[in-house]
């Protein structure tokens, strides 16, 4: 392997003519086309608890088939992502540490706002140490037969976490006709491949099918770290190695019972990521005004320079320039992360004349560990006046999920007047987290008060364990959670062609946080003392809180059918996020305290079809408002009163677009394709004079990173979302002989630059096109195709984050402590890649 050497940025301005005449949209991104048919071929959805068209269904809806999730090889949320036009998901520094954004609704902090389910089953979760995300959300994924994505606040049919919307993966059911057996290979550069098998079919005919496929994934990853002065710690990243199964099972004792359960079971082992530092932070303020360039740092006790920070636009890094250090504890690279993930559920469905009763018993396991590099470079970091050094040297963290989800539902059967359904549900879920990082000041080599740990006269935990032999015991998070809804919707029939929809879900939420430390990660990493130390009365520990939440999500919507291909329909919905804890900004649960979140989502749309159904048009704008909206802070400690991570509902963000989607198919091997999505996303009341208001007032920090002396942050950006995303597509399919038929299918992705965080102040990745391509053959029973991805080797940064810079940013703050200046760290983008994927039915 070899590591890989960036191209110039901004190379692929000249390719955009080339782009535009190859390329328009993805086959399958709006709708599949099914062999030659002149005839857009429309999938079956099941986004409202029954089977409908997609055509006809009143909401913004993408969905993919079983043909096209092969051909374009989907597995994961990161795959979805790409192919759908307003949905971003970004992989931070490992991969707990994601963000799915559903126009314009992101999740920085906090829960994560889309909700992802298999089969029905929710299995978003949320992570501990990193805001916003879960590493559930990278689980792949085996014999799906249909994806949707739905978009909008889904509170009443997916529950809780369908803030902003919801991507749903169907897998196929098992055979009751006949026994099928499917094989499936991809092979790729740097040693990737991925091989599947699957058997279905009937073990008591009319009564009881199987199913069985498994599954194994590995790829060294294109990339590997370079440090000229360890070469231990020179190893592959972005690699990974998953592997898999599941058993499914369909019983059908009586024409009106069936039974379907599930036991599935996924075990990843990813590397650290390909990420380099951008800069040196190099902006630096005074009173929240910005100081000239060449300003020399100040490090006298008490600095002037208060805060910097690098502001610019990230196009490429250097595939060569990824430069980080080994564990101290282990003398080797370190090991990326893990998950091991079981899913198992049984659904009853059973028809009781003019209702079917069904329910859903779920239970999910997930054990996560993730050990890195966490000031993500090499060197002994800057000097901390009269401490020690700055340096943090190893993040180690192990979590433990568990949960069980009930659900029961009643629904019409043959209702004249439309369709109605009405449920109740429980959630139970516990988590359990081991942190046993180590930084600055219990460092196994930087010890400045010989045996405080094991021996704290203050009772409190020495966390961020330096070593096992010095007694010192992780810091621990345990986090409970329980929740209980009723839900329900009835569709009526106003007219022959007028319907109109009302959902509604209400939910009660108790969240229990615990732990047995009051340092939290910024403490150790940034601040002078731990706050497990200071010259006062220390906190009373475990320190625990709950919070408590209830509300009702409701959702109308009604559609009207001008003639049979033309439908416009209108929505408005409620969303909400349970009060909580953002426990990856963590020091006493108090200071880490989230209000519940609300969203208002209001909707107009058309769906067309037009020329005897060879072109589909459609359209919808929207406009969401978002109160509550939470970001991380640096707070007083309520138990402590220091300085400390935080988390506080800042107040408001608005967004607003459209969407278009266009499919023409102008003659029978032809199919083109658009999706466009607008979104204006904005901070609209973010106030530090406010949210300060009872803690000492607006800091310089606040006035850095908003610009101005009021430290008011209205009109900020909301981080990781583009103004303009587009899709496009081209799949040409022919007879080749009697049996055969030869495909070339193109996709073409273009993003606008995004903000990098929710700031007036704020860094941006470059706006970057991306485009790969599919040739092959295909019969009824087999496929064969060569594909590449990253067409044209682009090497524009697809996402970066802003982060504290431990080696090189020190300069002023509080007695030369705090805060820390920032930098950008933009995530190394994969290069061109050459495979071969091939499967076969029998």
């Amino acid at each position: 392997m070899t590591t890989q050497k960036s191209l110039i940025s901004g190379k692929q301005d000249g390719q955009l003519p080339l782009l535009l005449a190859i390329l328009a949209a993805p086959a399958g991104a709006l709708l599949p086309v099914d062999g030659w048919s002149q005839e857009v071929t429309e999938i079956i959805v099941s986004s409202r608890r029954r089977e409908e068209k997609l055509q006809e269904v009143p909401v913004a809806i993408t969905a993919f088939d079983a043909r096209t999730i092969e051909k374009l090889a989907i597995s994961d949320t990161a795959d979805v992502a790409y192919l759908v036009h307003g949905v971003q998901f970004d992989q931070g520094f490992s991969a707990a540490d994601t963000r799915i954004a559903i126009r314009g609704i992101s999740s920085e902090r906090g829960r994560t706002s889309g909700a992802v389910l298999v089969d029905g089953v929710d299995v978003t979760g949320e992570n501990v140490t990193s805001g916003g995300g879960s590493s559930l959300l990278n689980t792949r994924l085996l014999d799906l037969e249909r994806v949707e994505v739905v978009k909008g606040p889904q509170s009443a049919l997916y529950g809780r976490n369908a803030f902003a919307g919801a991507i749903s993966y169907i897998t196929r059911q098992p055979s009751m006709d006949e026994v099928k057996v499917r094989t499936y290979a991809d092979l790729g550069e740097y040693s990737t491949y991925d091989l599947r098998g699957s058997i279905t079919g009937p073990v008591i005919p009319g009564k009881l099918a199987l199913s069985l496929n498994a599954g194994t994934f590995s790829t060294d990853g294109a990339y590997e770290n370079n440090n000229p002065n360890v070469p231990e710690a020179n190893s592959d990243l972005n690699g990974q190695n998953s592997s898999g199964f599941r058993l499914a099972a369909l019983y059908t004792p009586t024409d009106t019972l069936s039974l379907t359960g599930s036991v599935s079971y996924t075990s990843t082992d990813s590397d650290p990521r390909a990420l380099v530092k951008v800069a040196n932070a190099n902006t630096f303020y005074l009173m929240g005004n910005e100081l000239p360039a060449g300003t020399t740092p100040e490090f006298s006790l008490l600095g002037n320079m208060d805060y910097g920070q690098w502001l610019g636009t990230v196009g490429s890094v250097p595939g060569n320039g990824v430069n980080l250090s080994i564990s101290e504890r282990t003398n080797e690279s370190f090991q990326g992360s893990s998950d091991d993930n079981l899913l198992a559920y049984v659904k009853v469905d059973w028809a009781l004349g003019a209702v079917r009763l069904k329910t859903l018993s779920s239970y999910i396991s997930n054990e996560a560990t993730l050990n890195e590099d966490p000031d993500f470079q090499d060197g002994i970091g800057t000097t901390f006046q009269g401490v020690g050094l700055s340096i943090a040297n190893e993040y180690r963290d192990a979590t433990d999920t568990r949960y069980y989800d009930q659900e029961f539902t009643l629904e019409s059967a043959g209702w004249e007047p439309g369709f109605w359904l009405a449920g109740i549900s429980g959630f139970w879920e516990n988590t359990h987290n081991d942190d046993s990082s180590t930084g600055w000041y219990n460092d196994a080599n930087i010890v400045f008060v010989p045996g405080l740990c094991g021996s704290n006269p203050f009772q409190a935990a020495c966390s961020y364990s330096a070593s096992a032999a010095a007694g010192s015991p992780a810091k621990t998070i345990d986090r409970d959670t329980s929740s209980y809804s009723v839900f329900g919707l009835v569709g009526l029939d106003l007219s022959e062609t007028a319907r109109l929809t009302l959902e509604g879900r209400y939910i009660y939420d108790k969240i229990h946080v615990s732990t047995n430390t009051a340092v939290d990660r910024v403490s150790q990493y940034i601040l002078n003392i731990p706050i497990d130390f200071s010259f006062g009365a220390p906190p009373r520990l475990p320190a625990s809180a709950t919070q408590r939440s209830s509300t009702f999500n409701p959702r109308a919507a009604l559609d009207y059918r001008l003639t049979e291909v033309v439908m416009f329909y209108g929505s408005v919905a409620k969303g909400t996020k349970p009060a909580g804890f953002g426990t990856a900004q963590f020091a006493t649960p108090q200071n880490a305290e989230i209000e519940q979140e609300e969203l208002w989502a209001y909707e107009l749309g058309t769906k067309t079809t037009w020329l005897d159904g060879s072109v589909l048009a459609n359209a919808a704008v929207f406009f969401n408002q978002y109160d509550n909206r939470p970001t991380g802070v640096t707070v007083t400690d309520p138990n402590t009163g220091w300085p400390a991570a935080g988390i506080v509902n800042a107040a408001g963000s608005e967004t607003k677009g459209f969407e278009l989607e266009l499919q023409w198919t102008p003659i029978e091997p032809l199919t083109l394709a658009l999706a466009y999505a607008y979104v204006d996303a904005e901070w609209t009341d973010f106030d530090f004079a406010r949210i300060r208001a009872n803690t000492g007032g607006v800091t310089a920090k606040d006035m850095a990173i908003c610009g101005n002396a009021e430290g008011n942050c209205d009109g900020a950006y909301v981080a990781g979302v583009p103004k303009n995303a587009l899709l496009l597509q081209a799949n040409w399919t022919a007879p080749l002989t009697a049996n055969l038929e030869w495909f070339v299918n193109t996709v073409g992705q273009y993003q606008d630059k995004r903000a990098i965080s929710d700031r007036v102040n704020t860094a941006f990745v470059a706006a970057y096109w991306n485009a790969e391509a599919q040739v092959g053959i295909q019969a009824e029973e087999w496929n064969v195709q060569v594909y590449v991805t990253n067409l044209f080797d682009n090497d524009t940064v697809h996402w970066a984050q802003d982060y504290n810079d431990f080696r090189d940013g020190m300069y002023g703050g509080n007695n030369g402590g705090e805060p820390r200046d920032e930098t950008i760290f933009g995530f190394v983008p994969p290069p061109r890649t050459l495979g071969v994927r091939a499967s076969y039915e029998f």
